[in-house]
């Protein structure tokens, strides 16, 4: 009795570990049926049929006409007519099927982490006396070249038909089958799957199992994938890098690693090959390792060498079962740096109709100019020029001196507002590259004057003269005609006339000339304006700064007693650093 409860007990236990294997066995994985449909109750116009059941382990799927078949009104049926097109021979063959897209379709996707293995495909089948006679399955896994198998199926309804599939196992993408009927004689002709009762009439058998976790590389330039083994580069995800100078031109890409599998994806070294792989390299380079569904990037920089399609291949070594090393085409434009062969220089008024020609070569895609044409600068400047003595005087109209200055500045200031008129008048004719010139060798004057007897500069004003002679009237006349003409450098010549003829002090030279400056720049700058020769944005930020210069450098003058000798100081660096600019010294310092 005691052995038989032992034996009886023992058994349970080997049922119990049976039961459990064959539990576990079904959670790996799963056999038997992946895809089923039944195609009763249908009225035969259906253009999809979704299926009725499948393995939990993959997605659902419809059966779905190909473009070259037509529904027909067919009771209980999944499918229609046209199975034959015109041109087809008769009967029609199974390429002809092919491309006239006359077929029925159906789509296994396995969900992430697992693999299946179609075996056999069953369906009942019915057709017309002029439809198709014969089927053949194909799969997306070939690009539908070569026949799962094929058979000429028995046309009654309850009978079923079974090609057996070979050479689909573990297969981890998602794979479409087509079956293409063929051997049709009319386009009236139909055929497709058929049920006389509620069953299910097709199915798909095979199984599914759980994959091992593994890594997959995916790669993006400019949120684009690129396929392992491009080898057409493109703009549009920066495999083409574009087109930059040979001397002294970069291109940076940034491009994207990804994970999209369950494992660890190790990066490796990346390199290049081809013609021109010296010119690209690897500026930023990506992590060593990427988790499952996590990314990385690197940076690629392209600096040609030589002009003209500069080409490479680069390669990512990585843990990727089926893409390592991952590669793809890059390339690069180089060109040299632009030429400009045009004229450096053009003259134009302001408001009249101008045309100049830039010429390049070396495709540029920018040009800047800069500065204002001389004669509207000439015209610019008058503007902050006013504005500067204007402040000045009243700032100056508090001193002592301001009265009898005043008076003895009244006489020349006819034969200066004379000669600034004709002066002014005669500058808006003149052309700027004359103009130019003009300034320059002037201020080469203006500098000798400054420099002339320097002990002369420092002393006080002498015993009153009188100033009222030809000599001084033609003087200023001609001091108006140029303060009219440029006005640059105008308050030199003022203060040379009045410090070494007039034997004024330098301090009192100032005074008077920005005077005689107030009266003499208002009907030049009239005329300039009247002639369209003041750019206004310029202009006034040039009135506010000299503006503030004049009531700072006034205020100096009346409460330094060195302001004489700054002065001199400031004029000699001032026309010194004009002279460098117009004449373009500076090129030979550097």
């Amino acid at each position: 009795m005691q052995a038989y409860n032992f034996k009886r007990k023992n058994m349970k236990l080997r049922l119990l570990l049976l039961t459990f294997l064959l539990a576990l066995f079904s959670i790996n994985e799963s056999n038997a049926q992946l895809l089923q449909w039944n195609t009763f109750g249908n009225t035969g116009l259906e253009l999809t049929e979704p299926s009725v059941s499948n393995d939990p382990n993959v997605l659902i799927s419809n059966l779905i006409l190909g473009p070259g078949v037509t529904s027909a009104a067919n009771a209980n049926r999944f499918g229609g007519n046209n199975w034959w097109n015109t041109g087809n021979t008769s009967p029609s063959t199974l390429a002809e099927a092919v491309a006239g897209n006359d077929y029925i379709q159906f789509t296994v996707s396995p969900n992430i982490g697992f693999s299946f293995t179609a075996t056999s495909f069953v369906f009942n089948w019915d057709k017309s006396g002029s439809g198709p006679q014969n089927v053949a399955l194909r799969s997306s896994n070939d690009g539908y070249s070569v026949n799962l198998g094929s058979v000429v199926p028995t046309a009654a309804i309850g009978t079923q038909n079974t090609i057996t599939i070979s050479g689909l196992v573990n297969v981890t993408v998602a794979t479409t089958f087509r079956l293409y009927g063929y051997g049709a004689t009319g386009t009236t002709g139909t055929g497709g799957f058929d049920i006389g009762s509620n069953v299910i009439n097709v199915i798909l058998n095979g199984s599914t199992s759980p994959t091992a976790p593994q890594p997959e590389i995916n790669l993006q330039g400019n949120a684009i994938s690129i396929v392992s083994g491009d080898v057409t580069p493109s703009l549009a995800d920066h495999t083409d890098f574009g087109t930059t100078p040979t001397t002294g031109g970069t291109i940076i890409r940034t491009f994207t690693i990804q994970n999209t599998g369950t494992l660890i994806l190790n990066v490796g070294a990346i390199t290049f090959s081809g013609a021109n792989a010296a010119d690209f390299i690897v500026t930023t380079p990506p992590s060593a390792t990427v988790v499952a569904s996590g990314s990385t990037t690197f940076q690629v920089t392209f600096d040609p060498s030589a002009d003209g399609l500069r080409n490479a291949v680069i390669s990512i070594v990585n843990n990727d079962s089926d893409e390592n090393p991952y590669t793809f085409a890059i390339r690069g434009n180089g060109i040299s740096a632009p030429v400009i062969t045009s004229s450096l220089t053009a003259s134009g008024n302001q408001g009249s109709a101008f045309t100049y020609t830039i010429t390049a070569t070396n495709s540029p895609t920018s040009y800047t100019a800069t500065g204002l044409p001389a004669g509207l600068a000439n015209g610019t400047n008058r503007v902050g020029a006013f504005v500067q003595c204007l402040v000045s005087v009243f700032t100056f109209r508090k001193s002592s001196k301001f009265k009898p200055l005043l008076q003895e500045s009244l006489w020349l200031m006819i034969p200066t507002i004379l000669g600034s008129i004709i002066g002014a008048t005669y500058a808006t004719q003149v052309t700027d590259e004359l103009l130019t010139k003009v300034i320059g060798y002037l201020m080469v004057f203006m500098l000798g004057i400054v420099l002339l007897k320097p002990k002369r500069w420092l002393i006080e004003t002498a015993a009153r003269k009188n100033n009222k002679s030809i000599l001084n009237f033609v003087l200023f006349f001609g001091i108006g005609w140029y303060a009219g003409f440029i006005q640059m450098g105008m308050g030199i010549l003022f203060l040379a006339a009045l410090v070494l003829l007039s034997k004024y002090s330098i301090i009192d030279a100032n005074f008077i000339k920005i005077i005689i400056c107030v009266i003499l720049l208002l009907p030049a700058l009239l005329i300039y304006i009247y002639n369209d020769q003041v750019a206004w944005k310029p202009a006034i930020a040039l009135a506010i700064g000299q503006g503030f210069g004049g009531w700072l450098a006034t205020k100096y003058a009346l409460e330094n007693e060195s302001a004489a000798k700054w002065v001199r100081y400031v004029l000699i660096v001032m026309i010194t650093l004009a002279i460098v600019k117009l004449f373009n010294l500076h090129k030979f310092l550097i």
